[in-house]
């Protein structure tokens, strides 16, 4: 909840659930006559996120005397949510406002700004739109992580022609190398093990996230896995943000051949290990 913007999120199974969600809606608007707030229902939008059409309950709902409209899509806090719940539309959306700046920047050095100053321009002004929030949306789509690196291809090759190289002709990996760029993919890695890492550590103050964080408890003194591993019945929830945390806790904790107890494993992993 913020100043302006309230969330209502309920499970729609059932049209004793619509009642239920309805029922919430009224509540919100007693307390804003209450409170002498007004709410501008032409402002709030509604969406049914679902994987399944088979599954779907549709139902109207009304705030202020208002139908509420129904949109498939959604921006909130930066990021976009499709009623499917697919990342392309917020990939879309990313793509093309990091491609929009990083050609204004392009095109204003041309009048001869160096390769570091450009360097810190793509970092702090393009490749910050690529990675906000990547926790939420990383994709695990071949053509999802083709349309990210693109971008940083592109910025490569433009310092590659500075650099007096062919455009076609750019070693993509020496000059990412000179200039400290990481694959995406790898920086979209280390922002999930931070991330991890600061829910168990507790600087990520969300106890409703740290309770579905499944830590091992093993009899087995060889096994270096920190959390339990689940099997799923699609791609799409195997590669969710929770069990990709999960997977990456125990790639790491494997790679590092940690067979400490679990709090010294955490700290040497998450902390000392994962370059910031």
């Amino acid at each position: 909840m913020f100043a302006d913007d309230v969330k209502v999120f309920r499970a729609v199974r059932n049209p004793s659930d619509t009642e239920r969600l309805q029922m919430n809606l009224c509540l919100i608007e007693n307390w804003c006559i209450t409170n002498a707030m007004s709410i501008n229902a032409a402002k709030c939008s509604l969406v049914s996120f679902t994987r399944s059409a088979q599954t779907l309950v549709v139902s109207d709902y009304v705030l202020n005397g208002t139908v509420l409209s129904r949109s498939t899509i959604v921006r909130d806090l930066g990021v976009v949510f499709s009623a499917d719940l697919s990342p392309d539309k917020h990939i879309d959306f990313i793509c093309g406002k990091a491609l929009r700046m990083l050609n204004f920047i392009l095109r204003a050095s041309r009048g001869g700004l160096g390769i570091v100053a450009l360097n810190i321009l793509y970092k702090s002004l393009v490749r910050s739109i690529l990675e906000y929030c990547s926790v939420v949306w990383s994709p695990y789509q071949h053509n999802h992580i083709e349309r990210l690196d693109r971008i940083q291809r592109r910025f490569v090759r433009a310092v590659g022609v500075r650099l007096g190289h062919n455009y076609f002709d750019v070693p993509i990996e020496l000059v990412e190398a000179s200039l400290g760029l990481l694959p995406l993919s790898t920086r979209r890695q280390q922002a999930d093990a931070l991330f991890l890492w600061g829910v168990l550590r507790g600087t990520v103050d969300c106890p409703d996230l740290l309770c579905r964080i499944d830590l091992r408890a093993s009899r087995l003194t060889r096994s270096c896995n920190l959390f339990f591993g689940r099997s799923h019945p699609t791609n799409y929830i195997m590669h969710g943000p929770l069990p990709r945390l999960h997977r990456l806790g125990n790639q790491l904790c494997r790679q590092f051949d940690f067979f400490d107890d679990s709090q010294s494993v955490i700290r040497g992993v998450f902390q000392s290990r994962v370059p910031r």
